[in-house]
């Protein structure tokens, strides 16, 4: 008996489709080289210490960005009031509309008097605030049931308990998609890096990737391919959970 899937399942493998035809073009002129000498490249100190630099960024700004705008899209909608709210969503979308570019010359200015210019700690307090993930918790609280949160208070769950056992589970949909967003937006991070960064060895691979001169394009551009599969695993993973629901 053939299983009929929602048209949400057949919107995702489209999606997924348009994100993996660029992969696929990216890995057909590798056909027929050699394995030895594409790794010759990625396993030099240069790429691996990028590559590390990478995943701090990713992984360490997906957790403070979501730190950061998980409560204050939790407050918006239980605590603040219906003019307050408006106010904040209007600044959160203002802050949406607002060049990246025209912000670089304030977080120079602010890095370089904290201290934390051409650092790794440095990039992550300037991107930890992030307005869309605080409008897509606010929403997601939005559409919570009223009553869910009164049977909780009801039964004394507070704190941290009422986070972990009810309102994280609520949120996982919004927490998985702002955390494959998150750590995209930080794994292709360029201008910054540009700006606040100095010294190479605290560049993240996205701009180190075009400056290894000793690295042929063969193995540049397999390097982009083993750059490019986490968030490949990380989309596909996030689909196929997606389509089990």
């Amino acid at each position: 008996m053939k299983t009929k899937h929602k048209p949400g399942y057949w919107v995702l493998m489209l999606l997924a489709a348009g994100f993996l035809m660029p992969c696929l073009l990216l890995i057909l002129p590798l056909a027929g080289e050699p394995l030895d000498s594409l790794w010759g490249a990625v396993l030099s100190p240069d790429y691996l210490r990028g590559y590390g630099n990478t995943l701090v960024l990713a992984l360490a700004g997906a957790v403070i960005q979501v730190a950061v705008a998980l409560p204050a899209g939790y407050a918006l909608e239980r605590c603040a009031s219906k003019g307050t709210r408006k106010i904040c969503l209007v600044l959160c979308g203002l802050l949406m509309l607002l060049p990246q570019q025209a912000l670089m010359l304030p977080q120079y200015l602010i890095l370089q008097r904290m201290g934390l210019l051409d650092t790794l700690a440095g990039l992550l307090v300037v991107t930890a605030f992030q307005p869309w993930m605080v409008l897509l918790f606010w929403f997601g609280t939005s559409r919570v049931d009223q009553e869910i949160f009164d049977a909780a208070a009801c039964d004394g769950a507070a704190g941290m308990t009422f986070s972990r056992r009810i309102y994280l589970p609520l949120m996982a949909p919004y927490l998985a998609a702002a955390a494959l967003l998150s750590g995209a937006e930080s794994w292709n991070m360029l201008e910054q890096p540009m700006i606040f960064l100095q010294q190479k060895d605290h560049y993240p691979l996205s701009i180190l990737l075009s400056r290894l001169p000793e690295a042929d394009p063969a193995q540049k551009l397999f390097g982009g391919v083993l750059f490019l599969l986490p968030l490949v695993i990380a989309f596909g993973v996030i689909c196929s959970r997606s389509t089990e629901r």
